[in-house]
């Protein structure tokens, strides 16, 4: 599989976090793709996607040209093309709406979005004219840096919610500290840092902060040897063991003894996209 990842332009600064483009054949027809403390958008250079909601049963696809997973209360399970090809921008939660994005409409979904700059930088890079072994628009590091400059065209001169993101990357850092804690730093009501974090976000700051602590136990996860559950509840802020296994089998679906498994047998690369067929 070709991967590579970048960082994006200056211009992109509390925007975008990263770039990436994935080429090759698809491992695996079937995955659980976890809920993610970030939204990707992604532009698709291959064959339809079809993403399903276990709990509604609800499927968005087929997609086929740029569209956007929001924030997740659970896993998705995304039915893959046989090849990948496509280009992504992981961005900032509460900085969506400077692309166009309204956060409520894509939230808990899989969706198309429309935004015509990032429509025609997929026009440019799926032409057949373009050579690759001449430093054409196939060339990686070219192809990611024509979609930033795509995603900079896409900006709108808006500034994101100084109070909710000072939230953000407070929950970032510490997933575990409470929102009434948070509000009183911010001089807000506790209501009022609600509706403000789930007016930019989506979501409440709870539930961020229960994704944001859900990958940090699982980027802590030992997969050479037996997991002491309890000390890694302690040490990534859940009260205690079956808090753990509650968590998981909300997030994916998984006991954390089955996901443990199957980690350990796909590695550390399908720790967030697991296969399932």
């Amino acid at each position: 599989m070709d991967y590579l990842q970048s960082e994006p332009s200056a211009a992109l600064a509390g925007v975008v976090r990263s770039l990436w483009l994935v080429r090759g054949p698809a491992q695996h027809r079937l995955e659980r793709i976890f809920p993610m403390p970030f939204v990707h958008l992604i532009v698709n250079l291959s064959g339809p996607y079809r993403a399903t909601d276990p709990l509604t049963g609800r499927t968005a696809g087929p997609l086929t040209g740029v569209f956007c997973s929001g924030l997740q209360s659970h896993f998705t399970l995304s039915e893959n093309p046989s090849r990948l090809f496509n280009l992504g921008a992981v961005l900032d939660p509460d900085a969506v709406g400077r692309l166009g994005l309204e956060p409520s409409a894509i939230t808990g979904r899989v969706v198309t979005v429309d935004l015509p700059a990032l429509a025609t930088f997929r026009e440019a890079a799926l032409a057949p004219d373009l050579d690759t072994a001449a430093g054409g628009l196939l060339d990686r590091q070219k192809m990611l840096d024509a979609l930033d400059a795509a995603l900079v065209l896409s900006l709108r001169d808006e500034a994101p919610d100084p109070v909710v993101r000072h939230a953000v990357a407070a929950l970032n850092e510490q997933p575990s500290r409470s929102v009434a804690s948070l509000a009183s730093e911010c001089g807000l009501s506790h209501k009022s840092l609600i509706d403000r974090f789930r007016r930019a976000t989506g979501v409440t700051p709870k539930s961020y902060a229960t994704v944001v602590r859900f990958h940090r136990l699982i980027d802590e996860l030992p997969l050479g040897e037996d997991v002491p559950w309890a000390d890694l509840a302690a040490a990534t802020g859940y009260y205690d063991q079956s808090h753990v296994i509650r968590t998981f089998k909300a997030f994916t679906g998984f006991t954390p003894q089955d996901y443990y498994r199957i980690a350990r047998m796909h590695g550390r690369e399908s720790a967030r996209f697991v296969p399932v067929g």
